[in-house]
């Protein structure tokens, strides 16, 4: 964040340092999200390849 967004928070009351955390925050459930929709998309494909190989 440059100077003149730290200083209005400031002024409004609300602390940068909880902001960037929050924010920080909200990225990890992101990535965490992107991580577990990949590895149920690799398991559909595992359990479509098995099911297609026993026929």
């Amino acid at each position: 964040m440059d100077f003149p967004t730290v200083s209005l928070l400031s002024s409004l009351g609300i602390n940068p340092l909880v902001v960037f955390t929050c924010w920080v925050g909200w990225q990890l459930v992101k990535v965490n999200k992107g991580i577990k929709d990949s590895i149920v998309d690799l398991n559909t494909r595992v359990t479509v390849l098995e099911k297609t190989d026993k026929t």
